[in-house]
């Protein structure tokens, strides 16, 4: 479902229905009024804990946008168990890219530069939601905000105004397929370490999973970036997860993951075929020479 950027109000019921939906029924949305960091006054204004879109603390939240300088944000109550990841400072196209192939909500914060929410197939906790985030942004590498990954991050809201200093930008809701059922949700279980993992059942929805994954120790945080096509990033990354004894088969999962996300190839056994060239490359380059 597709949003335009010329009806605010609007924007904001459809991004806070499109969160508060697949959240379980105890568990609401924080919404917040701040001033941006480097602001006098930059403390919380005030925040709000709500349950349903039309939320009557909208009409304050647009007051304190428009002459408070204050920037409006939500999350989903970060104490509570919830299905929402986070990634921030993404390109807009990858975004979309992204949002094509998982249930995601992307809003865009300014020129060509996209917040976005993606549904996993379970509910995750805090901690997990920060461990699976840091996955992510490793397999994304610069194009994710590396300090955007803990479990309980704020993301603007859309249909108000960016007022962080020098950007004078409406947020917009550009893309939700999250409110389509039959969108696949993101399988969390490749970037958890098996001691992590409960026996909670998927939530609701169709679920994408490139095979599930064993035990391993815990991969590298930081991968080389080519600014190209995206191979020299996920063959450094394999070579990095295969000094660090990750398995063969986990690390194809893991890689498969971001190759279907820029686009590489348009299937998940598309991918794996191409990443398991990438990890073998990776694995005759740290073979000693003559093994």
């Amino acid at each position: 479902m597709i949003h335009r950027p010329d009806n605010p109000q609007g924007q904001t019921l459809a991004h806070m229905a499109a969160l508060l939906a697949p959240l379980p029924a105890a568990v609401g949305l924080q919404l917040g009024g701040l001033r941006h960091i480097g602001r006098p006054g930059a403390a919380p204004l005030r925040t709000f804990t709500v349950f349903a879109a039309d939320a009557p603390c909208l009409p304050y939240l647009r007051r304190a946008n428009a002459s408070a300088q204050a920037n409006i944000w939500v999350r989903p109550d970060p104490a509570a168990a919830h299905p929402w990841l986070f990634l921030d400072d993404v390109p807009l196209r990858l975004a979309c890219r992204i949002a094509d192939k998982y249930a995601s909500v992307v809003v865009e914060t300014s020129a060509g530069n996209a917040q976005i929410r993606l549904l996993a197939s379970r509910a995750l906790t805090g901690p997990q939601r920060g461990e699976v985030q840091r996955e992510l942004r490793t397999l994304l590498g610069a194009r994710a905000d590396a300090g955007s990954t803990a479990g309980d991050k704020w993301g603007r809201l859309a249909g108000f105004r960016n007022r962080k200093p020098g950007v004078d930008f409406w947020t917009n809701l550009v893309v939700d397929t999250a409110s389509d059922a039959t969108a696949p949700r993101l399988d969390p279980t490749p970037h958890l370490d098996r001691s992590a993992l409960d026996s909670s059942r998927p939530e609701q929805g169709s679920v994408v999973g490139l095979g599930s994954a064993p035990s391993r120790p815990a991969g590298p945080h930081r991968v080389a970036v080519d600014g190209g096509g995206g191979y020299i990033e996920e063959f450094a990354f394999a070579c990095h997860a295969l000094r660090a004894a990750v398995a063969f088969d986990d690390v194809v999962e893991r890689v498969a993951v971001h190759a279907l996300a820029r686009g590489k190839r348009t299937s998940a056994e598309s991918a794996r075929r191409y990443v398991q060239g990438v990890v073998r490359a990776a694995l005759a380059q740290l073979r000693p020479q003559g093994a």
